[in-house]
C-alpha cells in the first residue's frame, strides 16, 4: 500500500525547496534597467552614543579603534594623575624648605655662648576676609656639628624663660653696657610698659600665637589679594624682640633691660590651597646697627596645582563655549535647519548655561565672584552661552511654526482636491 503525500513532512520540505519551478523572469536590459527602483539600504545605524548604537558598532567595526579610544582616555588618566603627583612633589619640597628655614643658610657663626636660637612657626590659619595668617611660634636650639633643631629650654640660665614682645624696638642700654665692659653692646626695650605677648623657654611645648595682617605684595592687577586669583600674592611682616625677663628683674629690676634677638625662622604644617614662605633678619649679627630685633616677613600666594587647575577650567569653558557658538552660526546663519530639528543641542545648552556657575564654586580655594578669573573666564562664557541658547529656543519655534503652518497648507489642499 503506498503512503500519503503527506505522511512525510520532510518530504513536504524538500518539496517545497527544490520542486517549485523557477522564475521565467527576464532581467532588464537597457532603459528598462535604469527605470527599475533601486534597492532601499539594508540598515541605518541607530542613535549615537545609545545602546543599540554600541552594539552596531561592535559588529560592524573592527576592535582597533576600540582599542583606540581606549588608550587613550586611560593615557590621559595617566597624565592627569602625573601632574597631581608632580604638584604634590613640589609642595612636599617646598614644606621640608620651611621646616630647615634660616638654617640652611645659617653661616656656622655662634652667639657669644656658641648657641643659635630659631623660632618655629606653625601654620594655624589664613583668613582670606580678614586678611591675617594665624601663625604658633616656639622655640627652636640649632646644632651646628649635625644641622638638627631641637626644642628651646633655657631654665637653668634664664628662671623666668624669655618674654617675647610684637612691633617693639630695642635700643643700646648704656648702663648696661657700661656696667658689663665685655667689649659687646647690651640692649633694652623701648617701651618699658610694654605687654609681652607670651613667654618661652622654660618648657618643651611653650608657645605663643601671633595674627600677621596680610596687604598685597605688587601693584598689579594680576596679583592683587583675591581679585588676581589665582596669581593673587599676600604679603605681611612682623617684629619680634626678645628680653631675659629673670634676670633683669633681679639684677636690675626692671622689665626692659637685657633684650637679646633669635637668630632666624622656620616654618612647619602647610595650609590647603595656599604656599606660605618666611623669610628673616636678625639685626643683632649686623655689627653697625644700632637695634636689635628679628625681622619676619611672609610671602603667600597659591601653590601650582591650585594654578593649574584654574586655568585648565578656564581653557575647557572657553572651549565649550566656542563649540556651541560655532555650532549655532551653523545652524541659524548658515541655513542648516537639519541641526536645529533635533532637541539635544538645546539640552546641552541649558546644561551648560547652569553648569559654568557651578564648575566655578568647585574650584580650590575660590575667593567671592569678582575676581579677574571671573570676568575673563566665567562671566563672558555665562554671557555668550545665555545668548545661544535665546538663538537657538527663537530658531526652535519658528522652525515649528513654520512646520505647522506647512501640514496646514497641506491638509487644506488634501482636502480641496478631494473635494473636487
Amino acid at each position: 500500500m503506498s503512503s500519503s503525500p503527506y505522511s512525510d513532512p520532510l518530504a513536504i520540505e524538500l518539496k517545497g525547496r527544490y520542486d517549485e519551478p523557477s522564475s521565467t523572469e527576464v532581467p532588464l536590459m537597457g532603459a528598462d534597467a535604469k527605470q527599475r527602483p533601486r534597492r532601499p539600504p539594508i540598515t541605518v545605524a541607530p542613535r549615537r552614543m545609545s545602546r543599540d548604537w554600541f552594539s552596531y558598532m561592535y559588529k560592524r567595526r573592527r576592535s582597533w579603534p576600540r582599542i583606540l579610544y581606549v588608550l587613550i582616555g586611560i593615557g590621559l588618566m595617566l597624565i592627569w594623575i602625573g601632574l597631581i603627583l608632580a604638584f604634590a612633589h613640589y609642595q612636599l619640597k617646598s614644606e621640608e624648605k620651611n621646616s630647615l628655614g634660616d638654617s640652611r643658610n645659617f653661616n656656622k657663626k655662634g652667639s657669644e655662648n656658641g648657641e643659635v636660637w630659631f623660632l618655629k612657626g606653625v601654620l594655624r590659619q589664613l583668613d582670606t576676609d580678614e586678611r591675617n595668617l594665624d601663625v604658633q611660634w616656639s622655640g627652636l636650639l640649632y646644632h651646628d656639628n649635625n644641622n638638627s633643631l631641637t626644642p628651646l629650654v633655657l631654665k637653668d640660665r634664664y628662671p623666668g624663660g624669655l618674654n617675647m614682645y610684637r612691633d617693639i624696638r630695642t635700643i643700646v642700654d648704656v648702663n648696661v653696657t657700661t656696667d658689663q665692659d665685655n667689649g659687646y653692646l647690651w640692649f633694652m626695650l623701648d617701651n618699658a610698659t610694654a605687654t609681652p605677648i607670651g613667654n618661652i623657654g622654660i618648657r618643651e611645648w611653650d608657645a605663643f600665637d601671633t595674627d600677621i595682617d596680610l596687604v598685597e605684595a605688587r601693584e598689579s592687577v594680576w596679583t592683587q589679594p583675591m581679585r588676581g586669583y589665582p596669581y593673587d600674592i599676600w604679603a605681611g611682616s612682623i617684629v619680634i624682640a626678645t628680653n631675659d625677663i629673670g634676670n633683669s628683674m633681679s639684677i636690675y629690676n626692671r622689665s626692659d633691660a637685657l633684650a637679646l634677638s633669635f637668630d632666624g625662622v622656620s616654618l612647619a604644617d602647610s595650609l590647603l590651597n595656599w604656599k606660605v614662605t618666611a623669610t628673616s633678619e636678625t639685626t643683632c649679627r649686623d655689627d653697625n646697627s644700632p637695634y636689635c630685633e628679628l625681622h619676619i616677613d611672609f610671602d603667600v600666594r597659591r601653590p601650582g596645582l591650585v594654578k593649574f587647575t584654574v586655568i585648565a577650567v578656564v581653557v575647557i569653558n572657553w572651549l565649550s563655549t566656542v563649540v556651541i557658538f560655532l555650532l549655532t552660526g551653523e545652524a541659524l546663519l548658515l541655513r542648516r535647519l537639519h541641526i536645529v530639528e533635533g532637541t539635544d543641542v538645546l539640552g546641552v545648552l541649558f546644561s551648560a548655561l547652569f553648569a559654568l556657575p557651578g564648575v566655578r564654586s568647585l574650584l580650590p580655594g575660590a575667593p567671592p565672584f569678582g575676581s579677574t578669573i571671573d570676568l575673563v573666564g566665567i562671566l563672558p562664557n555665562v554671557i555668550i552661552v545665555s545668548l545661544c541658547t535665546s538663538c537657538w529656543a527663537a530658531a526652535k519655534l519658528s522652525w515649528r511654526i513654520n512646520k505647522l503652518y506647512e501640514e496646514h497648507v497641506s491638509e487644506k489642499k488634501r482636502q480641496l482636491s478631494m473635494g473636487a
